[in-house]
């Protein structure tokens, strides 16, 4: 009888221990959630500053002129003062064909007239603009192997 009653107070002691170890436990672990969610405010509140610091340096100085959009730039009005200057230069040079190179090719004619023939999607119109030869013989470099089937 005394062995069960000493047996009941050691488990009640040891469940009081464990409690109260469970509940230092969940104490601590709150203690440092809210630490790490004060940190995070701080380095928030810290990096706000800094963004709000940095963007009152490069604020927008120039009064508000809607007008001011299409005047020009003072890049381009320097340019403008150049000697050498003439407006008909483009400003980018265009890498590429004209119209003159394009319409000298023989393929685009025959597409044309294929076309307007209603032919273009044919086995015929297809053969004839493959055995048309380019202007110039295409470099070695640039003939694709992808699509040849095995001749063997």
């Amino acid at each position: 009888e005394r062995m069960r009653k000493e047996r009941g107070e050691r488990k009640q002691w040891y469940q009081r221990r464990v409690r109260d170890y469970r509940a230092d436990l969940q104490a601590q672990k709150l203690e440092e959630q809210a630490a790490e969610q004060a940190r995070k405010e701080q380095e928030e509140k810290e990096r706000k500053e800094r963004l709000d610091r940095l963007a009152a340096t490069v604020a927008v100085e120039a009064p508000y002129d809607p007008l001011r959009v299409l005047n020009y730039t003072e890049a381009s009005v320097n340019k403008m003062k150049k000697p050498d200057y003439t407006p008909s230069n483009p400003l980018f040079s265009i890498v590429g064909y004209d119209d003159g190179v394009i319409q000298k090719d023989m393929r685009l004619k025959v597409e044309k007239a294929l076309r307007n023939a209603g032919l273009m999607n044919t086995d015929y119109g297809r053969s004839v603009l493959t055995s048309i030869a380019p202007p110039a013989v295409p470099r070695p470099d640039m003939v694709s192997t992808v699509f040849k089937q095995d001749e063997g």
